[in-house]
């Protein structure tokens, strides 16, 4: 394939950053995954994503909007993802990239977390309070 000269397959490493500022794109071939942070640190880089359609990948790696989607153990569907994402121009991956960071810093960032706790937080309050009367009666 004409491709072979612009994939490297990198083994497990705990020091990542250094591969997402060179990459093209991560792929997440995963057949269990709920929400990989190597998924969202990519698209904070401005990566764009290939990744398998299951569990919480969809929500964040959208087709054609922050990267592509294919079946989970099928080899072929994975082969031809990655036919189309290195085919993909570097300005389609340049938007992909900014639009998976946009998202990121939207819904992951961590402000977000913390708001969305504290909204949590305030919820139980609120509603616990009557609650906490009952404990212990019976």
């Amino acid at each position: 394939s004409p491709l072979r000269d612009r994939m490297r397959l990198v083994p497990m490493t705990p020091h990542v950053q250094e591969w997402y500022g060179m990459a093209d794109l991560l792929v997440c071939a995963s057949d269990v995954e709920s929400l990989p942070r190597s998924v969202v640190e990519a698209m904070a880089w401005e990566l764009p994503v290939l990744a398998t359609d299951v569990y919480g990948l969809p929500e964040v790696v959208r087709e054609g909007e922050t990267g592509w989607l294919c079946p989970p153990r099928n080899v072929e569907a994975l082969a031809a993802g990655l036919e189309r994402a290195l085919s993909s121009s570097a300005e389609e991956r340049l938007r992909m990239g900014r639009a998976g960071r946009a998202l990121v810093e939207r819904r992951h960032s961590l402000s977000e977390y913390a708001r969305r706790i504290e909204e949590l937080v305030g919820e139980v309050a609120r509603s616990g309070a009557g609650a906490r009367s009952h404990v212990g009666e019976g």
